[in-house]
């Protein structure tokens, strides 16, 4: 599915192209479960890169920060 409106701008060799960002929009009977694996899935990348930001706010994108310099 593609967004509406949306475009993605590419420079090749001088030129500017349009190519609309793939986005996936499940229905509503699905959306509950793909949010609640990914809560798991996001969860346990964060454990694993702490490059990984997801959800994050300014005091916890710090704290993770913090904890990566030790």
């Amino acid at each position: 599915m593609v967004k509406s409106g949306e475009t993605h701008f590419v420079t090749e060799n001088g030129s500017t192209s349009d190519r609309p960002r793939l986005i996936f929009n499940p229905s509503e009977n699905y959306c509950g479960l793909l949010t609640y694996l990914q809560y798991y899935i996001f969860k346990d990348i964060k454990n694993v890169l702490n490059e990984f930001s997801h959800a994050d706010n300014s005091d916890s994108l710090r704290l993770r920060i913090l904890k990566a310099k030790e």
